[in-house]
């Protein structure tokens, strides 16, 4: 976490204990005040205005597939929850709502190493669906077109731009397919278009 404050910055970190486990996206939750961010098989809440030899937060685990990248959905209305959007490597797409009473009645026991409690991915309602044949290389919700937008070395099925509520049904999803699929994009707003590199 780099702090930016008149004309300078200082940083803060956290050291999460984990065998070799890879941090493979972060966003932050500007709600609940937390940093997500997602390993191989775990996802992490950090507490960031905790003090760095007191490092709290929490570990929701175990996921099944390795997760690749994550996005904060940004709403207006909500002051307790804050929504995410995950991406693995089998090209599941997930879906996971927060808020403050999940960190009070899901926890579970400390790790030794650290401050941070487990909770258990089982006891959250996670809706999640298939919409890449590959690795889910970005994921991003575009608060400007109320979508979002997910992209994979998938040659089918390359670009998703669609509703969040595309997670929760069986509706087709508005895609495009680029022969070697799309590992980054990008959307301008005062442009109104969608970059994509592949």
């Amino acid at each position: 976490l780099i702090n930016l404050q008149r004309k300078s910055f200082f940083s803060h970190s956290f050291y999460f204990h984990q065998d070799t486990a890879w941090i493979t996206g972060c966003d932050f939750l500007p709600n609940l005040k937390y940093v997500v961010a997602v390993t191989e098989s775990t996802v992490i809440l950090w507490d960031y205005k905790s003090k760095e030899s007191q490092n709290n937060g929490f570990i929701i685990k175990p996921m099944k597939n390795c997760l690749l990248c994550v996005s904060t959905v940004t709403t207006s209305g909500h002051l307790a929850k804050d929504t995410i959007l995950m991406g693995d490597d089998k090209g599941y797409v997930y879906l996971l709502t927060l808020t403050n009473d999940d960190f009070i009645m899901k926890q579970s026991k400390a790790d030794k190493e650290s401050q941070f409690r487990f909770m258990d991915s089982e006891s959250f309602n996670m809706p999640k669906r298939k919409l890449h044949d590959d690795w889910v290389v970005k994921i991003k919700y575009i608060s400007a077109l109320k979508r979002f937008a997910s992209c994979s070395t998938d040659s089918i099925n390359s670009f998703v731009l669609d509703d969040i509520n595309r997670l929760e049904d069986n509706l087709p999803v508005k895609e495009f397919s680029v022969p070697k699929g799309v590992n980054a994009f990008t959307y301008c707003g005062k442009a109104k278009v969608i970059v994509t590199g592949g």
